[in-house]
C-alpha cells in the first residue's frame, strides 16, 4: 500500500466477522482452561501426567477437526439443557 488511505480503504472494505455462540465461547474457554492445566502440570515437573492431559488434549481437536464431532460442545448442551434438534437423512 503506498498510502495510508489506500489502507484504509482497504480496512474498511473488509466484511464483518459473524457472532459467535455461547456454545463456541465455552467450547474455547474449556480449550484454553486445559491448555492452562497442561502447562501447569509440566511446570510442576508431574511430565507424566502432562504428556496424559496434552495427548487427550490433542485427541479432542483431531476429533473435532476429522469427525466434526464436538465433545465440549456435548457438555454444554448437558450442562445448559440444550435440546438439539435431530436430522434426518434424506
Amino acid at each position: 500500500f503506498t498510502s495510508a488511505s489506500g489502507f484504509r480503504n482497504f480496512r474498511c472494505t473488509l466484511a464483518k466477522l459473524p457472532r459467535r455462540s455461547r456454545q463456541l465461547k465455552f467450547t474455547c474457554v474449556m480449550a484454553t482452561l486445559w491448555l492452562i492445566a497442561t502447562v501447569l502440570l509440566f511446570n510442576a515437573d508431574l511430565t507424566a501426567a502432562g504428556y496424559v492431559l496434552g495427548g487427550l488434549l490433542v485427541a479432542v481437536a483431531l476429533t473435532v477437526s476429522t469427525t466434526d464431532f464436538c465433545i465440549p460442545s456435548m457438555i454444554h448442551n448437558f450442562i445448559f439443557r440444550v435440546k438439539v434438534q435431530e436430522t434426518t437423512a434424506p
